[in-house]
């Protein structure tokens, strides 16, 4: 079996199966298992639901991205995932995690380990410091946003809600790495968007519009950093009230073989 590295979907699932497959419990459940596997310290439903849903996007990531490979056998890579994510859609986390792990198999490892195999080129980690620059900014602005007593009702919402993608993006980054970053940044430009309505924002808002601009800028260079692609955010910030940006953070030659448009990405949530 090759080495299998973390930087890409399929990696991340062939090391988190294993884990799983660890379990000696013949009774366990499948929420039990993944709240070992994920270290969740309580036994919070919706905690467990939302990491079970984060490994089923890790499946739908590693058969996008195989898929858009050429020369290799698709079905053949992906032999064991449609059932894999069939169960887990089917199944609670109260059902016994044997009907998982009786598909989760040497062979379905093994078919990972290619895949990854295969797309091990697909992403450099985020450097912590870059993610804790991001978790700074992010708190600062909600703080920000939390102050700001002139700011209109309707507006001060909108703003706590991108806080509140933001931080998912940098928890959801954990497991499935800077795609929830990527996905995040779309998003979140997706919801300003409603700024540019007539008389939704004014003077009074741009100072924190400007917040936005750096905290959206920051994501915007670290995500084109894992994936070597270029700005998803400039081509978009003229558009934007009180965001626009000069072009400087495009990567010009960069390489855009996983294709992660902002269309794409809006049009997947």
């Amino acid at each position: 079996m090759p080495d299998v590295k973390k930087n890409n979907p399929a990696g991340r699932l062939f090391y988190i199966f294993q884990e799983a497959q660890k379990t000696t419990e013949p009774e366990a459940t499948i929420g039990q298992v993944w709240k070992k596997v994920f270290s969740i310290k309580s036994d919070d439903p919706i905690a467990i639901s939302e990491h079970r849903r984060l490994v089923i996007h890790l499946i739908d990531d590693t058969k996008k991205f195989i898929k858009r490979k050429s020369g290799i056998n698709h079905a053949l890579f992906l032999g064991s995932l449609p059932e894999i994510k069939n169960i887990m859609e089917e199944t609670k986390i109260e059902s016994p995690w044997s009907l998982l792990s009786s598909i989760i198999t040497e062979k379905s490892l093994t078919e990972l380990a290619f895949c990854a195999d295969a797309l091990s080129e697909m992403e450099k980690p985020v450097q912590k410091g870059e993610l804790d620059g991001i978790t700074k900014k992010v708190e600062a602005f909600a703080q920000k946003t939390k102050l700001a007593t002139n700011c209109d009702e309707d507006i001060k919402e909108l703003l706590n809600s991108i806080v509140d993608v933001i931080r998912r993006g940098i928890r959801d980054y954990h497991i499935i790495g800077a795609i929830a970053l990527q996905e995040a940044l779309a998003v979140c430009i997706g919801r300003l968007f409603v700024m540019r309505s007539p008389g939704f924002a004014g003077e009074k808002e741009l100072e924190l519009l400007s917040y936005i601009k750096d905290l959206l800028t920051h994501i915007d260079w670290v995500v084109g950093q894992s994936f070597n692609t270029k700005s998803l955010f400039e081509n978009v910030a003229p558009l934007l009230p009180g965001t626009a940006i000069p072009a400087t953070n495009s990567i010009e030659n960069g390489d855009n073989r996983w294709d992660h448009s902002a269309e794409e990405v809006v049009a997947a949530k």
